[in-house]
């Protein structure tokens, strides 16, 4: 019963733990507007408002300083933006609210695959390496764009360089023109060294159209005669698929899972001539920024260059004394270079086309509700404690001791009230009035007309069977459930054994 007792106070905190009170996402079926096409524009693309747009200074800062913000202070990217794609936007219904409420549809994602591979270090004497290369496309060469990377300005004799070891960087396209061919897209990346410089002044003549005039000019010497240049060159190849993504009320990518296969071009003729135009603009971007290679700090000149060194690892990246390992430096180049790129796309939404009238897509509107849940750990707690107080129940009103008696036979009280209703008491006339009376212990029906179990004058008591009474059922039958449940053997035994030693003792 202490157990018990117990248990019922791990009751009440399982039924007051039983119903809890959380916040759910529910997810809602919802229709979408999109107004962009899949497909960039061909006047948009090649007018020569888009050329100089892309000259300017403030157009081009912009996605530099997007990323430059999000890697180092973890700011966000433009809205249909991640650090891989941009996707096509869809618009939402001004008729629902937006608070709070995050959306899931399926749309395209537009991005590119850098593949970047190192093409080794060369070693020359006071002048830039001429690096040979050969665009192919689909395996087969490119016809009329250039052979060799030139121009890249690495000679040293045209820079001033502070004596020790100096650095130059080097960013430059295939072809030098911006004319958003496909013999614009390879973008050569390039770091070189030098263990040691001097600067020395040297008098000269030049002249001009009302003569001749004295001059000086700098030379740069290398004290070991040697410079070494490493060299990356990155190749773009342009990529889409579908996403199923998921948005907040104002645009900014929360989760994109890939739907589908990727592709390499768009589902239009003019797919690849876009897309190559795209890589042409964000290497034309890279290349602009550029100021000139050598120096001797760890400054970057470049936004290639800044934005790989402020990746985790890179810090010593523009170092002087430092030779970067290419190899391990490739996949930095190409998480920048996706980054710009689809940054490119998403901060000038101007170069897709439009649909002539909104379409309809389905999506997902993700909302968060409270709801009451039951816990299944109280629920188990409960059941276990009632099941057990339910056992505990069957067994102490079920299977206790057998009360055959209306009463123990323990006080004066209680054995005169087997006495009282018999005829025992009302025919007791004296001392010899009952002398040949003989008496049973039975069931009878007393003075009252009820039925009584106790002891009344023969004839009028009819006597408890032995099997009764070593059942210990001595009561007056009741229906059948009194029958099925019975009595304990020894429980009837000791009881009937002490209401004869009860009588016994009255009687004396």
């Amino acid at each position: 019963m202490c157990a018990l007792a117990l248990l019922s106070n791990l009751l009440a905190v399982g039924l007051g733990g039983l119903f809890n009170e959380k916040p759910i996402a529910i997810e809602h079926p919802h229709e979408f507007r999109q107004t962009m096409m899949p497909r960039l524009s061909n006047n948009s693309l090649f007018k020569e408002e888009t050329r100089k747009f892309f000259s300017n200074a403030a157009p081009y800062e912009v996605p530099f300083y997007i990323t430059m913000n999000n890697v180092s202070q973890g700011t966000p990217l433009t809205p249909w933006v991640n650090h891989d794609y941009f996707f096509q936007p869809f618009a939402i219904s001004p008729n629902n609210p937006a608070n709070g409420y995050t959306y899931t549809a399926r749309t395209r994602g537009f991005g590119t695959h850098p593949s970047c591979s190192d093409y080794g270090t060369y070693r020359t004497q006071g002048e830039g390496p001429r690096l040979n290369y050969t665009m192919t496309r689909n395996g087969e060469t490119v016809q009329g764009c250039q052979t060799a990377f030139a121009g890249m300005g690495l000679d040293l004799d045209d820079f001033d360089v502070f004596p020790g070891p100096a650095t130059g960087e080097i960013i430059a396209k295939l072809d030098g023109f911006f004319k958003l061919s496909q013999c614009e897209v390879p973008l050569l990346l390039g770091w070189s060294r030098i263990s040691h410089a001097t600067n020395s002044s040297t008098a000269g003549t030049s002249k001009e159209k009302n003569g001749t005039t004295a001059s000086r000019s700098q030379i740069t010497d290398l004290a070991d005669k040697e410079m070494q240049t490493s060299f990356v060159v990155c190749d773009p190849v342009f990529t889409t698929a579908m996403f199923d993504v998921t948005v907040d009320s104002q645009g900014y990518i929360l989760n994109a899972s890939q739907a589908t296969e990727s592709s390499g071009a768009l589902d239009y003729s003019l797919s690849t001539n876009h897309t190559d135009a795209i890589s042409a603009i964000v290497n034309k971007l890279f290349v602009k920024s550029s100021q000139g290679p050598w120096h001797n700090d760890s400054l970057s000149r470049d936004w290639m260059n800044y934005l790989l060194k402020i990746q985790p690892g890179y810090a010593d990246l523009l170092d002087p004394t430092f030779t970067p390992n290419t190899s391990a430096l490739i996949p930095a180049v190409e998480t920048v270079y996706r980054q710009v790129f689809a940054l490119t796309l998403g901060n000038n939404q101007f170069l897709l086309d439009t649909y002539p009238e909104p379409i309809a897509i389905p999506g997902i509107r993700h909302s968060t509700e409270t709801r009451i849940f039951m816990d299944t750990s109280a629920l188990i707690i409960s059941l276990v404690v009632l099941g057990v107080n339910i056992l505990v129940a069957i067994a102490l009103y079920g299977l206790a001791i057998k009360h055959f008696l209306p009463r123990m036979p323990t006080t004066i009280g209680s054995i005169l009230a087997y006495l009282a209703p018999s005829r025992a008491v009302r025919e007791y006339e004296g001392p010899g009035s009952l002398r040949s009376a003989t008496f049973s212990f039975g069931r009878y029906v007393g003075e009252d007309g009820r039925a009584h179990v106790g002891i009344e004058l023969d004839p009028f008591v009819v006597p408890v069977e032995l099997s009764a009474l070593r059942k210990g059922d001595t009561e007056p039958r009741k229906g059948l459930l009194r029958r099925l449940l019975g009595r304990g053997k020894r429980d009837g035994e000791m009881t009937h054994g002490l209401l004869i030693t009860s009588m016994r003792a009255s009687f004396v």
